[in-house]
């Protein structure tokens, strides 16, 4: 039995392979859906068009269960998906509010400062309660 698994470790690792990868791209193309339902209509109608047919190519090579052409359209949706996480970014940013680096822009309102947490008083429990007996 240790000799027929020896035997077929190259096809069970490139299996195994063949899967990660489906697993992979079905994971990529859900997430890639949700997005584009949640976002789409923030986006314009080419770059959803784009998305939709990076994901259909996907859905199609993940199908045929080729690794190339599926490790290829994964490559190819992740980079058109970006489209849309830049007009998400673009479309949530307000014109005054943080920038890049987190700093508040040029036309953000000023903000007050953390307030201090006051300081913890311990708590008495019952023990602390008790008269030590030892």
């Amino acid at each position: 039995m240790k000799r027929e698994a020896e035997a077929h470790a190259a096809e069970d690792k490139k299996r195994r392979e063949v899967i990660e990868l489906k697993n992979q791209g079905e994971n990529l193309a859900y997430q890639t859906e949700k997005s584009l339902k949640d976002y789409g209509e923030k986006v314009s109608g080419d770059v959803r068009g784009e998305i939709e047919s990076a994901l259909s190519n996907l859905r199609e090579a993940l199908r045929a269960t080729k690794a190339t052409a599926s490790r290829r359209t994964m490559d190819n949706l992740t980079q058109v998906s970006h489209k849309l996480a830049e007009e998400m970014y673009k479309a949530s940013a307000p014109a005054g509010g943080a920038g890049p680096t987190g700093e508040p822009g040029p036309g953000a309102a000023p903000t007050a400062p953390p307030r201090a947490r006051a300081p913890h008083k311990a708590r008495r429990t019952r023990t602390s309660l008790m008269p030590n007996t030892k």
